[in-house]
């Protein structure tokens, strides 16, 4: 009875579809289709020219190839495990991959060419002969110049022989992932004057120096020696001091401005983007240290929110590791071509793409009414509109910081200096407060709270 050939599968893979076949052909290298186009080409030649020698360097050719056939014939049963350590690492410090390739079989494996990609690059490295059920073991380093998450592997194990004609090759092993932090900069959270739960704070994570009478502690040098309880200090036998703290609680807000259009295009735009994430990182730490509850917004629609939890700064994180900013907005100094023949990139006003301040708006709208302490607008210095936009939420926050990375850089190269500009303006009753930095590092110096968490 005659049987019906059956279909390949629409939108297979070419290679499940046409067999072993198209992986040999796959295998062979450029060098190897050289070496076949010559192997023809001179065999077809001898046999009308009629030289021996022809023939004979066609021979050789067919049989370097059969010998690479030999060598990568053999497929070896491989494994591969990844450990990245650490898992998480701020910007710049140092990271290795343990990467441990296991021969399962036990055949030696023959030489091997081990790639293991990280992010958009990749490490090649070469190992000899695996014997039989062992296991060898490279470390490699990892690049951590940038935030970001950095996914490491799959491992890619290939075999080539000798002459470089054929080479086959196969995945192994798992995908880790190192996720790249912000670097955070030591920051005091400001202090907010409305509380939504004033008495549920521990007693670490409130401040010292209020009117709210908390506990009694030792005596230890520098007190005041007002505050010494001496009735309780005789019963002790040791000087005990009357403890007060302030029992706001400062919840605190950071929106992050991921438009591409508020920082510059190319290589410096990308280093103002991490800095601003720095910036960002550095407000939400300094108060999720102290097990204060934080918020994080982005223009990009990212909600993180936190309950004074203690693993709310890891959680931050590990989301401002993957942030990044919103291509879909024109960056700075970009705009679409002119369709008026003037030969200015002019926008379209009546196109929301090309509107970046609504995506903004949008993110401050988001953020609610009933807010409660500090809103941190951090952004670039290339948007003029963000503090007037941002004026908008003054009203609805105790403090309102809007922080502009990169503005004073811009402004020393104009010559009109450089350093933290910070400066403020009065908007609908209420202060709002602009720093102008010219990187990250700036943001120490300039912040508005003291060690004691006052506002300057």
């Amino acid at each position: 009875m005659p049987t019906r050939r059956s279909r390949p599968v629409a939108g297979a893979a070419p290679s499940a579809v046409r067999g072993p076949a198209w992986r040999a052909l796959r295998a062979v290298t450029t060098t190897g289709w050289a070496v076949a186009c010559a192997a023809v080409v001179l065999g077809a030649a001898a046999g009308v020219l009629r030289f021996a020698e022809l023939s004979m360097l066609a021979v050789g050719c067919v049989v370097v190839l059969a010998a690479a056939v030999v060598t990568v014939a053999y497929r070896p049963r491989l494994g591969a495990e990844i450990e990245v350590v650490p898992g998480r690492v701020r910007r710049g410090e140092a990271a290795v991959a343990s990467v441990t390739i296991r021969n399962l079989a036990e055949r030696s494996s023959g030489a091997l060419r081990v790639r293991v990609p990280h992010g958009e690059e990749a490490t090649e490295t070469h190992l000899r002969s695996l014997r039989g059920s062992t296991r060898r073991t490279i470390a490699l380093p990892l690049p951590t110049a940038r935030r970001g998450v950095l996914r490491v592997g799959p491992v890619q194990v290939g075999r080539t022989d000798p002459f470089g004609l054929l080479s086959r090759s196969q995945q192994v092993g798992e995908p880790a992932v190192v996720r790249v932090h912000p670097v955070v900069y030591p920051l005091t959270p400001l202090v907010s004057a409305r509380s939504s739960s004033p008495d549920g704070l521990s007693v670490d994570s409130r401040t010292e120096g209020g009117v709210t009478f908390h506990a009694l502690r030792e005596y230890v040098p520098g007190d005041d020696l007002r505050h010494v309880h001496w009735r309780s200090s005789a019963r002790a036998g040791t000087l005990l001091v009357r403890r007060y703290v302030d029992p706001s609680e400062p919840v605190t807000t950071v929106l992050l401005d991921t438009r591409a259009y508020a920082y510059p295009s190319g290589a410096s735009g990308e280093a103002g983007f991490d800095a601003a994430v720095d910036v960002a990182a550095s407000v939400l730490l300094a108060s999720a240290r102290l097990r204060f509850p934080v918020r994080l917004h982005t223009t990009g629609h990212v909600r993180v929110a936190g309950r004074g939890g203690r693993g709310d700064g890891q959680i931050v994180l590990d989301v401002l590791a993957g942030v990044e900013w919103d291509a879909a907005m024109p960056a700075a100094g970009r705009s679409r071509p002119s369709t008026s023949g003037s030969g200015r990139g002019d926008r379209d006003p009546g196109d929301a793409s090309t509107r970046p301040d609504d995506a903004l708006a949008a993110a401050v709208r988001g953020l609610g009414r009933g807010g409660i302490g500090t809103l941190t607008l951090v952004t670039g210095g290339m948007d003029i509109g963000q503090v007037a936009v941002v004026a908008s939420a003054a009203s609805w926050f105790e403090h309102v910081i809007a922080v502009r990375v990169g503005a004073a850089g811009a402004a020393a190269g104009t010559g009109a200096g450089a350093g933290p500009v910070p400066w403020s303006v009065t908007t609908g009753g209420e202060r709002l407060r602009v720093l102008d930095l010219a990187d990250a590092a700036a943001l120490v110096p300039a912040w508005p709270a003291t060690p004691t968490g006052r506002v300057r």
